[in-house]
């Protein structure tokens, strides 16, 4: 394990139970993790489907699994979905999933289609209903009502429930039998399926043949115009136009617009697209709002995107690029970001997952970015093997006994055959066990408001039923720890539980011949350090002594007579209280 984030902590009694591992799920086919939540309303774990597919047939079916808070599968079932009328299999793709807030079960939705009639029966939405130990309770299926054209749902972006928990919104892609994909929401009662609302947007970027996808829904707790309201986040392009993040604000009770134009983000000459929307608690920056989570190549390469708006969506307050410092120019992306507020500090985090090329393990490696309220990067996690692998969701059970972050991802092990579901529990400082490597982005102001384009609403879904089977599929654990030295969700004190307290060494790569070094830490307390650096071979560059004030200190390093040629190096700050180590990189 390549450590290169140093957890400066004093550790007084260590109460959580939490458990940090990876493990994987799945058939001895290709299988691919869409998407995953931890659980509340059933006893404390993660749930997560996807799809499996036949490398022969190439048919794909669901694979839904709960875990306990171990990883331990409490159900890890295939489910066909099945047409009542003609009895034929549906292929499955674009699964999402949600816990039913009332303790009901789980909610899965995703696409499937006849693969028989092909053309012929356009593909649809579904929603599978599963009680708390994986038997399935009801199907539903929803068609989009006949128009102009003939829709197939080609994308499920993402479902959400209410803050009532007694309705969900979904948001996807609908293509046409012409070149066009339109977004659609809809919004269904969670125990019965009855539709509420169900909406087809139109954004005409650029040209009337327009291509626009629906990735991520919420509610909107600000209600900036007086009235509930949803927000649906994407992207959009046209012929001879590049990719535009959007942002789309609608009635939450009736789906109608409530502003006629989609705010457009990104650039003119630059592929920008939303794919992740949560609230922003944090009142950084002036104002609360949402983060939105995505990618962007203004930069020449793909960056992970992340940037904070005002409740209306209208307003930039800051957007920041993030590009893999293991290997700068790679192509990096964000699929979903998460809030998280850190007692100790006294500050918001925003952690987002993806995948980055080219990544420290080699092919497609799961990225997860940590970063400040104001977005400037804390931390940078790299997760899996020499193969692809792509982080989808991400989740936390923050100040419980099952305190941590859960990425959601898939994984290429050839632990159980080939590409398989992979959960990875972890530290807030991204320390889990094994196959990690932690590093720090690099940062850079990413675009902000481009464009707006005119929208125009039209049709909706109707509904039916559909019938499911299942079988059980196999898992393995990667590695399991208790505890794991060095790393920490700094939990302090039992009668006070805190976040994290995090040092760096900055610059991290740095370059040869650099003149200084900047640690940066925080203590609960005053002390004295000593602060050294050795090559792998034990060799010293540099050795001082640095005094620590209680809060946070910034130690310069003079590191200008210390001809530190390329490589890895360890930088050991001991004191006291204090026993720790960073690797540092010079290239």
């Amino acid at each position: 394990m390549k450590n290169l984030l140093l957890t400066a902590l004093v550790l007084v009694g260590l109460t959580t139970k939490a458990q940090y591992f990876q493990h994987v799920y799945g058939t001895a086919n290709p299988d691919e993790l869409r998407s995953g939540v931890n659980t509340f309303a059933q006893p404390q774990g993660h749930f997560m489907a996807g799809v499996t597919q036949d490398p022969v047939t190439f048919q794909s079916s669901l694979i839904a699994t709960y875990t306990d808070v171990n990883g331990a599968p409490n159900f890890n079932n295939e489910y066909q979905i099945t047409d009542p009328i003609t009895g034929t299999v549906n292929t499955v793709h674009w699964t999402r999933v949600f816990e039913m807030n009332n303790g009901a079960g789980f909610g899965v939705v995703g696409v499937h289609r006849d693969p028989v009639a092909g053309a012929a029966s356009p593909s649809k939405l579904f929603y599978m209903q599963l009680d708390p130990t994986g038997n399935v309770m009801n199907v539903f299926d929803y068609a989009p009502l006949p128009g102009t054209y003939v829709w197939d749902v080609n994308i499920v972006g993402n479902v959400t429930e209410s803050a009532t928990g007694n309705e969900i919104y979904i948001t996807g892609g609908l293509q046409a039998n012409a070149p066009l994909v339109h977004v659609f929401a809809i919004k269904l009662d969670v125990m019965t399926g009855t539709i509420i609302w169900s909406n087809i947007y139109d954004i005409p970027h650029g040209s009337p043949i327009s291509r626009e996808v629906g990735m991520d829904i919420i509610e909107n707790p600000y209600n900036p115009l007086g009235q509930p309201e949803a927000m649906i986040v994407g992207f959009a392009h046209g012929i001879g136009v590049t990719n535009d993040g959007f942002v789309i604000r609608v009635d939450a009770n009736t789906g109608a617009l409530n502003l006629p134009w989609a705010i457009m983000y990104g650039t003119a000459s630059s592929n920008d697209a939303f794919y992740s929307i949560t609230v922003a608690n944090s009142a950084a920056g002036g104002n609360q709002g949402f983060v939105i989570g995505g990618q962007s190549d203004v930069n020449g390469n793909s960056d992970a995107w992340l940037l904070k708006v005002d409740p209306t969506g209208w307003g930039t307050i800051w957007s920041n690029l993030y590009d893999y410092s293991f290997n700068p120019g790679s192509d990096d992306n964000c699929r979903d970001v998460i809030e998280r507020f850190s007692p100790m500090l006294g500050q918001y985090q925003y952690f987002m997952t993806g995948s980055t090329n080219n990544g420290f393990f080699g092919g497609e490696d799961v990225l997860v970015i940590k970063t400040d309220d104001m977005g400037n990067g804390l931390g940078e996690y790299t997760y899996g093997s020499a193969n692809a692998d792509r982080g989808a969701a991400l989740d936390q059970y923050d100040n419980t006994a099952a305190d941590g972050l859960s990425t959601f991802a898939t994984g290429d092990f050839a632990a159980l055959g080939s590409t398989d579901f992979y959960l990875i529990k972890s530290y807030y400082d991204g320390n889990s066990g094994c196959n990690e490597y932690l590093s720090i982005p690099t940062v850079t102001t990413g675009p902000g408001v481009y464009y707006e384009y005119y929208i125009t609403d039209f049709n909706g879904f109707t509904s039916s039923s559909l019938m499911a089977s299942s079988s059980t599929v196999s898992d393995m654990n990667l590695c399991f720890n208790n505890t794991i030295p060095g790393a920490s969700n700094a939990r302090m004190a039992p009668a006070e539980p805190k976040g994290d307290k995090e040092a760096v060494i900055l610059p991290n790569p740095m370059a040869p011949g650099s003149p200084v070094a900047f640690v940066e830490l925080e203590t609960d307390m005053p002390a004295t350090v000593e602060v050294a650096i050795y090559d792998m071979l034990g060799k010293q560059y540099y050795n001082g002594s640095q005094t620590l004030v209680k809060g946070n200190n910034q130690l310069p390093l003079n590191i200008s007579n210390a001809n530190m040629a390329a490589g890895m190096y360890t930088v050991k700050v001991t004191g006291a209280s204090i026993a720790q180590n960073i690797l540092l990189i010079v290239k």
